[in-house]
């Protein structure tokens, strides 16, 4: 119920029609503290899978679905109530660079929470994934390991094969802000 919380309360000013899209994703979302099978763990990530997703009606849930059927469940990590997770006033002590990305479309960690996220870094790439939910790495995977090959690259990393950037960026400063286009995929 992590999820839904942080993004009901986050969408609380939201359109009258992403109000009641929240609504209805409440009762998949109450299902998770019940699951009591790896089977059912599955199936409960999946009719969650959508919420999550840029574009829920696409072939991204299915394709999920179908790619974390082997996927080892535990239904007693959903009976574990982490509390409030927040690591903010860590970030200043983080010694090495850092990518953040998000999706353009995340309902979890929105991209202007992803940018407070940067700016709390001492030195933080904010890469916006766009045509990508809260996994872009599922979405638009070859855009996903773009940002990564291109992020790697810049911070002199060798890569076996050459990524083509996929960023407008500027030079190399506190916060760089990188949006991918979204006619890649």
């Amino acid at each position: 119920m992590t999820y839904f919380t942080t993004w009901y309360r986050c969408q609380l000013s939201g359109t009258p029609e992403l109000r009641a899209k929240v609504e209805a994703a409440e009762a998949v979302f109450d299902a998770e503290e019940t699951v009591q099978t790896p089977e059912a763990c599955h199936d409960f990530w999946t009719a969650q899978m959508p919420f999550f997703l840029a574009d829920p009606e696409g072939p991204a849930p299915r394709e999920v679905a179908e790619r974390w059927r082997d996927v080892r469940y535990s239904p007693q990590m959903h009976r574990i109530d982490p509390g409030e997770f927040d690591v903010r006033d860590g970030l200043a002590g983080v010694n090495v660079p850092v990518l953040v990305i998000t999706g353009a479309e995340d309902r979890i960690t929105r991209p202007q929470e992803s940018e407070e996220i940067a700016a709390a870094l001492p030195d933080a790439t904010v890469a916006i994934v766009q045509g990508a939910g809260h996994f872009p790495f599922i979405e638009t995977p070859e855009r996903y390991l773009g940002v990564i090959g291109s992020w790697l690259q810049e911070e002199g990393h060798p890569q076996r094969e050459r990524s083509p950037n996929l960023f407008a960026g500027s030079a190399r400063a506190k916060i760089r802000l990188w949006r991918t286009p979204a006619s890649t995929s």
